[in-house]
């Protein structure tokens, strides 16, 4: 579940580097136009390949997945998993045991939705300006982001397309030689989602096994 989590923090991490410390004028600029264009959206759905490498073992391991995002609501569904989170409580489905497991919503675990948002990311990072990338037809800002204090992770690179000013990929990674990338396949802005879908509904799983833990 440790990488659910990291791609919840990504998505919420941006308002809070825009007052770092030492301060990346053209980081902040790009990091700044992507935060003004993600939040002028109501809602946000984003299709994603994640993708999981250990340098030190040679392994990578590659799945789809997909997020709903409304203000700091999302659902979140990756592999057997699938997260729901109203902002104040957090349920994590696992499809294959039928069980659902609750927990109160704790805000630095938020990993993938603030990398997305870019929410808080100047509170507790300094932004860097690595270089520009012709990828894919496009010019691409790279930037990363890297911890104030001491995390299990060194950086997390944002991929920014030049044009969109939206984010096209985020890695992170962690000192154990773990890099986790969520790549972005695609992204339908304001859609229309009701505020109940991102509340598990026990009624719509038979026989599902509640482990409340708050």
């Amino acid at each position: 579940m440790k990488f659910l989590n990291c791609f919840v923090v990504i998505i919420f991490l941006l308002p809070q580097l825009l007052f770092s410390q030492v301060e990346d004028t053209k980081a902040q600029k790009i990091l700044d136009e992507t935060y003004t264009k993600i939040q002028s959206y109501k809602t946000l759905k984003i299709d994603f390949t994640y993708i999981m490498e250990n340098s030190t073992k040679n392994t990578r391991n590659e799945n789809k997945g997909s997020i709903t995002i409304k203000a700091n609501k999302y659902v979140l569904s990756l592999d057997d998993q699938i997260i729901y989170c109203d902002g104040t409580t957090k349920w994590t489905y696992f499809v294959n045991d039928n069980e659902v497991q609750i927990n109160s919503v704790n805000a630095d675990d938020e990993l993938l939705p603030n990398y997305i948002l870019l929410a808080d990311y100047k509170k507790d990072h300094y932004p860097k300006f690595i270089r520009e990338l012709p990828k894919n037809n496009k010019v691409i800002n790279v930037i990363d982001l890297v911890p104030k204090t001491s995390k299990s992770y060194y950086k997390i690179r944002l991929e920014i397309d030049n044009n969109t000013k939206l984010l096209t990929s985020a890695s992170v990674y962690n000192k154990d030689n773990n890099t986790f990338t969520y790549v972005i396949d695609k992204l339908t802005p304001n859609i229309t989602v009701e505020d109940s879908y991102f509340v598990f509904n026990v009624s719509e799983h038979p026989n599902v096994a509640v482990n409340d833990m708050r």
